[in-house]
């Protein structure tokens, strides 16, 4: 069994983090999808929970969606290797809530 020492440092006014969750794959042209745009998305007006991702000449439909366990994002506390025989301990700098769920087959548009 692993144990982990966590330090809880999210503070309430932490802007929220979000996932996005995509079927299918995604391909560059080059390979490489460093320091690169992946797309425009887009908040629909009136469906709060509505949002809409456009890729290239794609455009793909996706909602907001609650996650059953909300996921932490750690950070290491003590960056160096030597940690003299003591665990390694963790700062829990956000939390994730929420996901952007894209599960529609991507329309085509000029």
């Amino acid at each position: 069994m692993v144990q982990l020492i966590l330090d809880v440092n999210v503070p309430s006014d932490a802007p929220a983090w979000i996932m996005m969750e995509l079927q299918g794959t995604l391909e560059a042209e080059d390979g490489a999808w460093q320091e690169q745009l992946l797309g425009l998305l887009s908040k629909d007006v009136i469906k709060e929970d509505q949002f809409q991702l456009e890729v290239g000449h794609h455009c793909v439909l996706g909602e907001r969606v609650k996650l059953n366990k909300p996921i932490a994002i750690l950070a290491a506390a003590n960056e160096n290797d030597d940690t003299d025989g003591q665990q390694p301990t963790y700062t829990i700098v956000h939390i994730v809530r929420h996901k952007l769920l894209f599960k529609s087959r991507p329309r085509h548009f000029v």
